[in-house]
């Protein structure tokens, strides 16, 4: 009794699936890469820091960019620096973290100090927790 092949000479598509696992992967990867970081959105020019702090569970990040014409997110979403208390009590409600709330502070290095020490004076008088961020350098 002799055995055939039922497979043709050259099967190409068992020879093409490896290839095509590989370029899924290659296209997925930079599409989904986006979606892991956290801070994404206000681009900014940090301070530098020696400074680290834990990551928190959940945390409220304030951020101020500007020099003239100052603008203030509250997790990436614009507000006026007179709605920004109203907009933070907001925001703390959904507070699950324990203990007071936690905002990170984010703020240009082109913005005064003045207005820093402003408005990180009216976080910290409502009893939140603020963790000025900048970049870390190395030792």
């Amino acid at each position: 009794m002799k055995l055939e092949m039922s497979l043709p000479q050259r099967p190409g598509l068992i020879y093409t699936m490896p290839v095509l696992d590989i370029l899924v992967l290659v296209l997925v990867f930079p599409l989904l890469g986006s979606s892991f970081t956290t801070n994404a959105g206000v681009e900014l020019s940090l301070p530098d820091t020696s400074h680290r702090f834990d990551r928190m569970e959940r945390s409220i990040v304030v951020t101020v960019k500007g020099t003239k014409e100052r603008q203030i997110y509250i997790n990436r979403r614009l507000v006026k620096e007179r709605d920004l208390l109203e907009e933070l009590a907001d925001e703390a409600v959904n507070w699950d973290g324990g203990g007071a709330v936690g905002i990170i502070f984010r703020v240009d290095r082109r913005v005064p100090s003045g207005y820093k020490t402003h408005i990180g004076d009216k976080l910290l008088a409502e009893g939140y927790r603020v963790y000025d961020a900048g970049n870390p350098v190395s030792k």
